[in-house]
């Protein structure tokens, strides 16, 4: 309160100089003030953490799976990226980095003197979840934006990433690797892993294995409902195929 009154009395004073030059020591002398009066024993700490919020933000990151491998997920994300004239640069074989980017957020003069300037940028991961599927994680990196307000800049909210990088996906579906003669495609169900699929196909669960290696799945677990598996012929009941696998070249289910 000291300080605050002594700076009031220095602008009064440097009022009376020379217009520019005593405008200009005033409001020098006054946040001189304001931050000594801020490093007082007790504030100092305080004043410190405020400007390290201020610093880094790390909201909760935004996740999108996809039915694409790695490499290909990351190429729909680069297609998104230039789409919509976002500059990056990649980190890593399946990461990249996105350029800060300022924002429009007006702050008050200590902000602007002490504080970080407002800006974003996303880190951007491509992970594996299995042959053929990918998710998608976006991380905002924020300096300077309030906490309040770090929802407008997420990757959704500002540019709709996920929604272009599924139209793209849609525009370019992604090649089948599955054989084309010597078997029969059937769909997994809702609730089926690759051992109940095979029961389910064979009448064996441990033929999950050879269906995995032909598929290239990695394990029981590999798999998601109505995605359409090949099984050869040597792995069906000497019967044939279930009633409902009428065609070699239709997928089925039952």
């Amino acid at each position: 309160m000291i300080l605050f009154i002594v700076a009031m009395a220095a602008t009064r004073r440097h009022l009376r100089l020379r217009p520019l030059v005593g405008r200009l020591a005033a409001v020098a002398l006054f946040a001189a003030a304001l931050l000594l009066g801020s490093l007082l024993p007790g504030q100092g700490d305080r004043f410190v953490a405020r400007l390290s919020a201020a610093e880094s933000k790390t909201p909760a990151p935004e996740v999108h799976a996809i039915p694409f491998s790695t490499a290909d997920a990351l190429v729909l994300t680069e297609e998104a990226l230039r789409g919509d004239g976002i500059l990056y640069q990649k980190t890593g074989p399946y990461s990249l980095l996105t350029l800060w980017r300022p924002t429009r957020i007006e702050v008050n003069l200590l902000a602007r003197i002490f504080g970080p300037t407002p800006r974003y940028r996303y880190a951007i991961r491509v992970e594996p979840e299995g042959s053929a599927k990918s998710r998608i994680v976006v991380e905002l990196e924020a300096r300077g934006i309030p906490e309040d307000k770090l929802g407008r800049y997420t990757a959704n909210s500002r540019f709709s990433l996920f929604g272009e990088i599924d139209e793209l996906a849609a525009k370019y579906p992604p090649p089948s690797h599955l054989p084309s003669t010597g078997g029969v495609k059937f769909t997994v169900l809702p609730n089926e892993n690759l051992r109940a699929f095979a029961k389910r196909v064979t009448g064996n669960p441990e033929n999950w294995r050879p269906i995995a290696e032909d598929n290239h799945l990695s394990s029981p677990s590999d798999v998601s409902p109505f995605q359409t598996l090949w099984v050869r012929n040597a792995l069906l009941p000497a019967s044939g195929p279930p009633a409902q696998a009428a065609s070699p070249d239709t997928p089925h289910s039952q």
